[in-house]
């Protein structure tokens, strides 16, 4: 007579200790993608806000020069008619 082995469950064939270690790495594997997320949004953000101030700057500057050239304008007919 043959005697009828049952098929092992799914979770069966990996002995313990080798389970533990593919939830290890796992882990391991979600935690730096996640710091990697992190850290290049912060990056980013950093890129952002450098490009930002940049923008900001060439403005101000052209804002500056308009404002003194226009300035110059009006002291220069301040001093025509006077």
């Amino acid at each position: 007579m043959k005697k009828r082995t049952r098929p092992y469950a799914p979770s069966r064939l990996l002995p313990a200790l080798e389970n533990s270690a593919v939830w290890l790495v796992a882990i391991v594997g979600l935690s730096l993608s996640v710091a990697a997320l992190m850290l290049i949004q912060q990056q980013l953000e950093a890129h952002k806000r450098l490009d930002f101030e940049w923008v900001s700057q060439n403005r101000i500057r052209a804002l500056s020069h308009v404002l003194s050239s226009d300035m110059l304008a009006v002291t220069s007919l301040q001093d025509f008619v006077v």
